[in-house]
């Protein structure tokens, strides 16, 4: 039920992901990439560390707790719970 779970979840985002990038559709040009980066230096600086879950700020993670970190591999999923 969990591994369904996840399945159905992991297909949800991307789905969703791919759907919110088609959106956003522009001629790419000279003016249109200058208006963009005008854009983007005029809006504050915003940190992407701030963002990360207190689990990976480098004040909390040290090398061995690194060292524990394990991907999440797709196959694995499918080979216990065909997909297919």
């Amino acid at each position: 039920m969990l591994q369904t779970f996840r399945w159905l979840l992991i297909t949800v985002s991307l789905l969703a992901s791919t759907a919110g990038l088609a959106s956003e559709s522009a001629e790419v040009n000279l003016e249109y990439v200058a208006q963009r980066a005008l854009d983007r230096a005029r809006a504050p600086f915003h940190s992407p560390r701030a963002d990360l879950p207190r689990v990976l700020r480098q004040d909390h993670l040290d090398y061995d707790k690194y060292r524990e970190i394990r991907s999440f591999s797709i196959p694995a999923i499918c080979i216990r719970n065909p997909c297919g």
